[in-house]
């Protein structure tokens, strides 16, 4: 039986009076007929290894067998992968970690809106996987982001991190970015128009033990907002607030050394809301004493507008 749709349990940033629709079966459809870059797979799964490899829970061991160790814990169609072939993983061009504080402050729901700055193309001399990502710091939500291959086609994916744990395909959407031209709006930043994306990405409570994860996207001819995904599981808080996943807002995440000559990428935006008590919270700016920013690097510079919620790269 179909999933029943929810609407968002919080109204979007300043859209009090928004519609809803479910439009899972045509992103559904889209996804489809998308296969998946086997580029975004290697690195996605190398940055998943690094980040288990990295946590404090696990004991000092050399890095080979460690992460040795953690592939036979990945699901099956992960296991054939060579990691002496993959990437180094993980750098950060730009973004925001949350605080311990910031992160575990919500008890039945959390949610984060942000404008995915998204150029058609990255530019530059990028030649590998680069993703303008973020979570919204439940471990068990989707990570909705922005990859980039090289010269290859764009791509919005919603990656399940609760289907992940589960053992089932945690890739559930996977849309071109020149599919998606009805979500697409253009902002003006410093006189310069740039195209973004505003997604919002909603994990919460049902019942006590029940959550839902989804994401929406604004839809700009329609003037309403567009289900893309949605997915209900059974979790505990504990889970929720675990540090395998949900640590980071908007990130530029890197697997080159260096960049030159990219287009202007980003966030703009940011803004978070939980629920705890029994109430949602009024979406609001993160703020510095809620995230730890991690600079400009890689060969990225930074055009600070405000450097928590809204900020352009290039390099």
């Amino acid at each position: 039986m179909a999933e029943e749709m929810l609407s968002p349990p919080l109204a979007p940033p300043g859209d009090t009076s928004a519609t809803f629709l479910d439009n899972q079966a045509e992103f559904a459809q889209i996804t489809g007929r998308t296969p998946l870059d086997e580029g975004f797979r290697r690195d996605f799964i190398a940055r998943h290894i690094r980040r288990i490899a990295t946590l404090p829970s696990v004991p000092a061991a050399p890095r080979s067998s460690v992460m040795r160790a953690l592939q036979s814990q990945l699901p099956e169609d992960w296991q054939g992968i060579d990691l002496d072939s993959l990437p180094t993983p993980g750098g950060v061009g730009y973004g925001m970690f949350y605080a311990p504080a910031f992160r575990s402050a919500f008890q039945e729901g959390t949610g984060i809106y942000w404008e995915v700055a998204a150029p058609a193309a990255p530019g530059g001399n990028v030649n590998t996987t680069l993703y303008l990502t973020a979570t919204n710091r439940a471990a068990l939500g989707v990570e909705a982001l922005v990859g980039y291959n090289g010269a290859s086609t764009p791509v919005f994916f919603v990656f399940d991190w609760a289907l992940k744990t589960a053992g089932s395909d945690p890739w559930q959407r996977k849309l071109p970015l020149s599919t998606l031209g009805a979500y697409a709006k253009s902002e003006t930043v410093n006189g310069q128009a740039i195209p973004v994306l505003p997604v919002m990405n909603m994990t919460y409570q049902t019942d006590p033990t029940t959550w839902i994860n989804q994401v929406w996207f604004q839809n700009q001819a329609a003037g309403r907002w567009d289900l893309v995904y949605q997915f209900s599981y059974q979790a505990t808080l504990a889970q929720q607030l675990s540090d395998e996943s949900g640590t980071w807002g908007p990130i530029v995440e890197t697997f080159q050394d260096q960049y030159q000559g990219t287009n202007e990428m980003g966030a703009l935006k940011t803004t978070l809301a939980a629920r705890s008590n029994g109430a949602w919270g009024n979406w609001l700016p993160l703020v510095p004493a809620q995230a730890q920013l991690t600079g400009a690097s890689k060969g990225f510079t930074a055009d600070y507008l405000d450097p928590n919620t809204s900020w352009l790269l290039h390099s």
